[in-house]
């Protein structure tokens, strides 16, 4: 049996035979030619031995002299094995190299980026925050100017094309570009992401239920302030608590007079012996009756939710409390087996 080696260097071989032989490369597989050598990529990323570095780079290579219709692939593949062989100025030759229209890059990730992302990288290995930012904000600037032109596209896609994020999904192109937009922003500025996103929400022309659950997914991904899965008796429980877009004025607090803070949403998800009775449901402070300016009190502030139940009755509690104030009340949600969710608020004890 030929060693790994072995059988490596005698496919190579057999290769370079095919394209002497026929003077053509149409009878070479070079799409499995291509996932072969993101296969070795994948095993030196594992591993880290030099040998398996060496098979990617030879075939990734075979590939970007061999073949047009995968070249721009593989030049992507040999980019991403040399920045995790902490190659990085080789790695960003390759994309220097590459033509600014080729297929690989996008109004999603551009060839500049691209090459910010690898710098990036190489700060992070070497623990160097203030080049990190850096990066990031050239990503963050590059990606400002593109979402301002492309606008009303985006408004429109948010507002027509249902955002999903499972393994598979398609997005569509304007709704990754702002998505990618909240991400680089993340790893920059918490106070600039709270407040980007809220701008994009606001400026919603009209509202509907796919633009809505698209800022949902947006808060609980980059807004959280906690999340939590219990059981309790014949009920199982997905929480999530994250900041909304209601703007709560801290001007009744001397020492804070102009600035604002963020009220929270509850997001649960439900199971009552195993099936679904509600799913994402959203839970504000405006969501109770009878509260005088509900808007103004944080719900569940320190983002803790008690679980119990009784009777085939899920409750939850927690509490809405006023920013930097002892004023508020504790909350009360009921949800029952077939999914009617109840709620009461009575007035606190001061803190």
């Amino acid at each position: 049996m030929f060693c790994d080696m072995c059988k490596f260097n005698f496919l190579i071989i057999s290769i370079l035979f095919l394209l002497c032989a026929c003077g053509q490369s149409q009878n070479v597989d070079w799409k499995e030619l291509c996932e072969s050598a993101d296969m070795e990529a994948h095993k030196y990323c594992r591993h880290k031995s030099d040998t398996h570095f060496d098979k990617a780079i030879q075939l990734y290579d075979t590939v970007i002299k061999n073949s047009p219709e995968y070249r721009n692939k593989a030049l992507i593949g040999k980019m991403e094995l040399l920045t995790n062989a902490s190659k990085y100025e080789e790695a960003v030759q390759i994309i220097a190299d590459m033509s600014d229209t080729a297929s690989v890059f996008s109004p999603v990730l551009t060839k500049t980026m691209l090459i910010n992302k690898i710098m990036h990288r190489k700060a992070f290995m070497e623990c160097d925050g203030a080049n990190m930012r850096v990066y990031t904000k050239k990503n963050i600037d590059e990606l400002e100017a593109t979402i301002s032109q492309r606008k009303d596209s985006i408004y429109a896609a948010i507002s027509s094309q249902p955002f999903e994020t499972s393994p598979g999904s398609r997005i569509h192109q304007d709704v990754a570009l702002l998505f990618t937009y909240f991400n680089e922003v993340s790893q920059y500025d918490g106070i600039m992401l709270r407040d980007a996103i809220q701008q994009w929400e606001n400026n919603v022309a009209e509202s509907n239920e796919i633009s809505e659950a698209f800022f949902r997914k947006i808060r609980k991904m980059h807004l959280q302030i906690s999340s939590g899965e219990e059981s309790s008796g014949n009920f199982r429980i997905k929480y999530t608590v994250c900041e909304n877009n209601i703007v709560i004025s801290l001007d009744d607090v001397p020492d804070l007079k102009g600035m604002i803070t963020n009220n929270y949403s509850m997001f649960l998800t439900v199971y009552y012996k195993g099936k679904s009775v509600i799913e994402d449901y959203e839970i504000r402070s405006t969501s109770f009756k009878g509260i005088h300016s509900p808007e103004k009190f944080v719900l569940a502030r320190d983002g803790s939710i008690a679980v119990n139940s009784t009777d085939d009755n899920l409750i939850l509690s927690t509490n809405m409390y006023v920013p930097y104030d002892d004023f508020g009340y504790d909350a009360t949600i009921q949800i029952s087996s077939d999914g009617e969710v109840f709620l009461s608020a009575k007035e606190s004890p001061k803190r």
